[in-house]
């Protein structure tokens, strides 16, 4: 799971997608804090191929590589100072946006 960075963002976006695929990773998934998004990537031949697409309270269900949800909204905020969403509700102190299925 990559978490773009505004200072790196072209290197996540492309040249870290080029290297992953290059060394085989089967599964590219990308938080994009700035759209509140998720983008789920799959390994097709030498090339990563988007299978989906999540943005907000949206949640990505799957069970490979492991069973878990992931819910974009929650994750990033749960990373910004103070735990709260962008809207302004709030979150469980704990670590949200990534659960076990």
């Amino acid at each position: 799971m990559e978490l773009l960075s505004p200072t790196g963002r072209a290197d996540d976006l492309f040249e870290k997608r080029r290297i992953y695929a290059e060394g085989a990773a089967d599964l590219y998934w990308m938080v994009d804090p700035d759209e509140t998004g998720l983008t789920v990537l799959r390994l097709t031949g030498r090339a990563y191929q988007e299978r989906s697409r999540v943005v907000g309270t949206e949640s990505y269900d799957t069970d490979v590589p492991f069973a878990v949800r992931v819910v974009p909204a929650e994750l990033v905020a749960w990373a910004e100072p103070g735990g709260t969403l962008r809207g302004g509700g709030p979150v469980s102190p704990r670590p949200a946006g990534v659960a076990a299925l």
